[in-house]
């Protein structure tokens, strides 16, 4: 089976406090991003990597980060789904981040 088009493909980055690692908070976070994601796109793809960036006052921060892409095959999500946006402030809650990086492109994909 070949299906192929234009899709929306959804980025969201999220800094992880080291803090938060293997806590109780990370751990809903985390069950709460994969449950909604594999409700809303059917799935997700993860990637854990450093994250840096640069504060006015000169600072650089580097912290982890966790990367995750979700693709719209059904050609319905143009725009941004409520239940991500209500996802990103449980997330925030959560993890006590003041701002979650979002991402959308169209990509011409084939799956063969």
């Amino acid at each position: 089976m070949t299906e192929q088009g234009l899709f929306m493909r959804f980025t969201m980055s999220i800094g992880w406090d080291v803090s938060y690692r293997g806590s109780h908070q990370r751990g809903v976070a985390d069950q709460l991003i994969a449950d909604t994601l594999t409700d809303l796109f059917g799935g997700f793809t993860m990637f854990e990597g450093v994250g840096g960036w640069r504060a006015p006052d000169e600072r650089l921060f580097m912290e982890m980060m966790r990367q995750y892409q979700f693709t719209d095959t059904t050609k319905t999500q143009w725009t941004w789904p409520p239940e991500l946006k209500e996802l990103i402030e449980k997330v925030k809650e959560l993890t006590g981040e003041e701002a979650i990086y979002l991402e959308r492109q169209v990509v011409n994909v084939e799956i063969i």
